[in-house]
Order: C-alpha cells, then structure tokens, then sequence
C-alpha cells in the first residue's frame, strides 16, 4: 500500500536513501510478503504438529494410570512396583525428595557430580516420554505384569510409547522450523532504520518535508502503521524472598 501511494506521487517523490526509492522498496515488499507467509505456514503447521502430540500425550497419561494400578495389583515385588511408581511420579511432574539448595548443587559440581532437580520441569514432553520408556522397562521385568485388556499390555504400551516419540520429534522439527523462519521475519520488521517499521517511518517524514503535515498526500501515509513484532523474552526468574 506504501508503494501504491508513493507511485502516484510520481516525479515530485525523489528520496535521498535508495532504500526509500520506488524499485527498492518494491523488491523489499516482496520480499517481506514471502516471509509473513511463509512462516505463517509454518507457524500453524507446528501448532497442528503439537496438538497432535499433545492429544497422544494424554492418552499416553491416561493409560498410565490404569497400567499402574493394575501393575500394583498383579503380584510384582514391591521393589519393582516402587520402581514403576519412581517414574510415574516422573512423569506426573511430582517432585520427589528434598530440593537441593544452590549452595549444595553447588558443592556436589565442585565433586565432579552432576546434579538435576527433579521437579515440575520434569513434565515437558521429552522427559515424560523418555520416563514412560523406562517404567515399560520395569513392566517388561516382571512376568507377573500379563493382563488380559490389550490396551494394557506391554505390547500395546511399547507401541504408544513409539508412537508419540514420533510425535514429539515431529513437533520438534516443526518448531525449530517455525523458528528458523519466524527470525527472519521479525528482522524485516523490526530491524532499525531499514526494517519496515522505520523505513515507513522515514518515508512518511520524507513525504512530509516535500507535502507539507497538512497535504493529502502525507495524510494518506499517515494512515498506514505497522508495528514491530514483539519478540518472545523466556520469563525473569522470580526474586527469592528472604
């Protein structure tokens, strides 16, 4: 639309950038078109690959559940059922055991030792999906673990978990792809002087040195506002409280 206005402007538009000439400023749209649409697609693509890993993964939390209660009541040893619930607990995201404070991660990376919280973080998809592959492991371990419902078996369970590792690397992919895409994007708008935000910024400025604040032809410009796109900023930790 920019383009359009200035177009009609006809000689009496001679910016000093080349940037703000008409041939620049058309390539420049174009390109930016090619990139809002481009990750547009991108962007709803690995929102549809995430819900699909998302619908999978509470299936995946439901079956848990009732292979675990029929796993405490089939005669396993206590030792393996204590196992199974270790991971259960993984995956629910229940915390388990004191939270180290930094000082004592601290001290144990001083003695070579890594340490991890197991905490709430533990939910995201790749830990639980990693964790159901190993409370499988323990069903695998006993004989005694044989129900007579298909969708609780280990067979059925191994396949679910296959599945959604599927899934999620899926939504990996897609992510990292709409991100690959989206930065780009957000440059072309939101960078400084040349990006689209600023260099319609500075044609309109142009356009009101030469028309004057009062001329239609800057007022139809100063219609015309795009916005930066906000950039994702992960969350400041929450100050400790004495």
């Amino acid at each position: 639309m920019v383009i359009t206005k200035v177009k009609g402007y006809e000689t009496q538009y001679h910016p000093p950038k080349p940037d703000m000439e008409i041939a620049a400023l058309g390539d420049f749209i174009v390109g930016v078109k090619k990139s809002v649409k481009d990750t547009k697609a991108a962007e709803i693509f690995a929102a549809s690959e995430a819900k699909t890993r998302k619908d999978e993964y509470k299936v995946m939390k439901g079956l848990l559940t009732s292979s675990f209660n029929a796993f405490q009541i089939c005669g396993a040893p206590q030792s393996s059922i204590e196992s199974a619930d270790h991971y259960v607990k993984l995956i629910r995201g229940i915390r388990i055991g004191k939270k180290l404070t930094p000082e004592e991660i601290a001290a144990q990376a001083a003695e070579g030792n890594t340490v991890k919280q197991i905490s709430a973080s533990h939910a995201g998809y790749t830990n639980a999906i990693e964790n159901f592959g190993s409370y499988i492991e323990v069903l695998k371990g006993c004989p005694e673990y044989n129900p007579h419902e298909e969708f609780l078996k280990v067979d059925a369970l191994t396949k679910l978990y296959t599945d959604i590792l599927e899934l999620n690397t899926n939504a990996i992919t897609a992510d990292q792809a709409y991100v690959v895409l989206r930065n780009p994007r957000n440059k072309l708008f939101n960078e400084p002087v040349v990006g689209l935000v600023d260099l319609t910024k500075r044609i309109k400025k142009y356009v009101k040195s030469v028309f004057t604040a009062t001329s239609p032809e800057y007022k139809q410009l100063a219609a015309i506002r795009f916005t930066r796109i906000k950039e994702y900023k992960p969350p400041k930790p929450k100050p400790k409280k004495d």
